[in-house]
């Protein structure tokens, strides 16, 4: 490690120690989270495996602790690297990553200091595109703003579709870090939000949500309403349509039969993978339209109407 980096670090800690508080949290802000992994990370026999270790071994590596290729897997070298960062900052050297070990390991790697947006006038929009890692701010269908993000590896992708922020919260903490945004994806708990490891922005590393620079999700954060829509692009919308849906139904063969009524002119609602009132009218008109007993559900025959083999694709 650099010398000046070492003092630059060990000053930014002296003058700017973490802070920590759930004061002013919202209750209904997150509950069973599926996009992110909360805990502490220690040496265990056998030894604690994921994607936060992964993530834990690149961060000790970028502030060089860390020399070995990360492995997600938490052995005696990462535990070893992380006793040299606790001495180094002084924390406990006791090889335990906690949530005050993650933000010290952020100190100096926030967003560089940069004048901020002007808020929009109006409503917003929110669009996040996963293959450009950027989230977009539209007022009035004009790119306000936008800003780098992170979203899901592999295994576990950030969904796509048209979805609307269900809950705010303020100050959540650990992995979800200073702002939390909740979409209501019906298929688990995901969110635009802050972070505890801003080294990763720009990268697919994520759970399944998005993660923002804790400042620019605070920038954005007065500026979005529950209800706000969020729409999420850059990956094809696909499922198998192995059951006959109804309403009430969820899931991705949902939101997949929205895309295609919709592509075949009949208007289902947002491609959010709930069946509710919009897509119950739209499937009554496509079964009018063809001649269809009106119920209001999609099975075989508005599989075939829509060109959709039983467990096919179009």
């Amino acid at each position: 490690m650099a010398k000046s980096w070492m003092v630059f670090l060990v000053l930014l800690i002296l003058v700017v120690p973490p802070v920590i508080s759930s004061a002013h949290s919202t209750a209904a802000w997150l509950t069973s989270p599926t996009c992110e992994t909360s805990r502490d990370l220690l040496l265990t026999d056998p030894p604690l495996q994921g994607p936060d270790v992964e993530e834990l071994q690149i961060r000790l590596g970028q502030l060089g602790f860390y020399h070995d290729q990360p492995t997600g897997v938490y052995d005696l070298a990462t535990s070893r690297a992380v006793e040299e960062f606790q001495r180094f900052t002084g924390l406990e050297p006791d090889g335990v990553v906690t949530p005050d070990t993650w933000d010290y390991m952020a100190q100096g790697e926030e967003v560089a200091a940069e004048p901020p947006t002007p808020p929009p006038p109006g409503e917003v929009e929110i669009v996040v595109d996963v293959s450009s890692l950027t989230l977009y701010i539209y007022y009035r269908g004009q790119v306000h703003s936008r800003y780098p993000v992170a979203v899901g590896r592999p295994g576990s992708m950030t969904p796509v579709g048209e979805f609307l922020v269900r809950n705010k919260g303020f100050q959540p903490g650990g992995p979800f870090g200073s702002r939390w945004l909740g979409l209501n994806i019906p298929w688990g708990t995901y969110g635009i939000h802050g972070t505890n490891n801003p080294a990763s922005i720009g990268t697919i590393a994520s759970g399944g949500c998005v993660r923002m620079h804790n400042k620019h999700v605070e920038e954005i954060y007065p500026w979005v309403k529950v209800g706000t829509r969020v729409t999420i692009v850059g990956r094809e919308i696909r499922a198998r349509l192995r059951r006959d849906l109804r309403k009430g139904s969820i899931g991705y063969d949902v939101q997949y039969a929205q895309l295609c009524m919709r592509q075949a002119g009949f208007d289902a609602g947002l491609l959010d993978g709930r069946f509710g009132e919009d897509m119950e009218r739209a499937a009554k008109e496509l079964q009018a339209y063809y001649g269809l007993p009106v119920t209001g559900e999609i099975g075989e025959n508005e599989r075939c109407a829509l060109g959709v083999n039983r467990g096919g694709y179009h």
